[in-house]
């Protein structure tokens, strides 16, 4: 994985979901769960989640990964797109790119450090 370009999604790796379509059963939508955990202005607890669209050439990679990294910081790659607003107005879609794989986050780190 480049760090160089794109964008990524950094946080703790919590679940992976397949959900089926309301209109067709058969297919179903794939997904990754990303929290990241932070303490608000007040002291208070918050965590942010993040919903991450796998493609579904991807399923079984990601769903192995996932049990391996199960509360563990990563970094996932994603593509990032505005899309147009239907009853909930708009919104960010991140997908994970195809064929690109979960990373440790201090794995990625040391990699950086030794490259510098």
């Amino acid at each position: 994985m480049s760090l160089q370009l794109g964008s990524f999604v950094v946080g703790i790796c919590k679940d992976f979901r397949s959900e089926p379509w309301n209109t067709d059963p058969t297919k179903f939508n794939h997904r990754l769960i990303i929290s990241r955990p932070y303490s608000d202005q007040y002291g208070n607890e918050q965590t942010d989640v993040t919903i991450i669209d796998i493609n579904s050439d991807d399923v079984h990679s990601v769903q192995n990964q996932v049990a391996s990294f199960r509360n563990k910081a990563i970094i996932c790659p994603v593509a990032i797109a505005a899309r147009a607003g239907g009853r909930n107005g708009a919104w960010l879609s991140s997908r994970m790119p195809r064929n690109e794989k979960l990373q440790l986050l201090d794995s990625v780190v040391k990699q950086v450090a030794v490259q510098k």
